[in-house]
């Protein structure tokens, strides 16, 4: 678990250094904080992997790295790190699969922190289908555009069901809502709309009770009259 934290602290470390170090020569450079935070995290893994009882650490750090990875700009690295950190039998038994639902759980036996570790991941997933968004808006391709946009709903849609598996709000809830906000307060009516569509066929898809913890945050956060918004506009927050 020390490893662990300590690649969470140079992942965080890594990510603002360029913000408030500039130039200092006393500060590490940001691909040596990288470096070392590859390393922690590696070390967790590795000590995770050896001792029987810890797949939720071991889960947790694959999930960190990615985000580390992330971060820094390798996406492809951290979708590879996102898919491993699923393959564990025990983690498997937590995923909301499509035609299936949440999966029913015997609270005397199941440890709650997969639920929170794959809601990381799914956000995480979120994240980057919102950059290839970007990246097609940009470029004004309308169905890449809109198809990563469903793509960031759905994860965004399964992020909340499995965080609120493990609790109703905690820390890296509230982080989650306020990236989901960020990344959604940019959008005009019609991509806002697209989005939407995408929460609710994964609702749909995966068995989720409507409003779904996604739906219920955005309607609060954005109110019911986004539809009153020209198509050309962003929402106006």
């Amino acid at each position: 678990e020390a490893q662990l934290e300590l690649g969470c602290d140079y992942r965080d470390w890594a990510r603002i250094r360029g913000a408030w170090a500039g130039d200092d020569p006393d500060q590490p450079a940001q691909d040596e904080l990288y470096r070392r935070g590859q390393e922690a995290f590696s070390a967790a893994v590795t000590a995770a992997g050896e001792e029987a009882g810890f797949a939720h650490i071991l889960m947790n750090a694959r999930i960190n790295w990615a985000w580390l990875e992330y971060s820094m700009g390798n996406g492809e690295a951290a979708e590879e790190l996102l898919k491993t950190a699923t393959q564990d039998d025990t983690a498997q038994s937590y995923l909301i699969s499509g035609g299936a639902g949440i999966p029913k759980q015997d609270k005397g036996e199941m440890p709650p922190l997969f639920w929170m570790h794959l809601g990381k991941a799914e956000l995480l997933r979120g994240r980057m289908a919102m950059e290839v968004f970007k990246d097609a808006a940009k470029r004004a391709a309308k169905a890449e555009a809109d198809e990563a946009l469903h793509d960031a709903a759905e994860h965004f849609t399964l992020a909340l069901a499995y965080d609120h598996q493990f609790a109703e709000m905690f820390r890296d809830l509230r982080r989650g809502q306020e990236a989901i906000y960020n990344d959604l307060k940019g959008l005009n009516k019609g991509e806002f709309d697209v989005f939407m569509a995408g929460a609710e066929n994964a609702a749909e898809e995966y068995l989720l009770e409507e409003p779904t913890h996604l739906q219920k945050f955005v309607r609060g956060e954005f109110g019911v009259g986004v539809s009153d918004v020209d198509d050309s506009e962003e929402l106006d927050l």
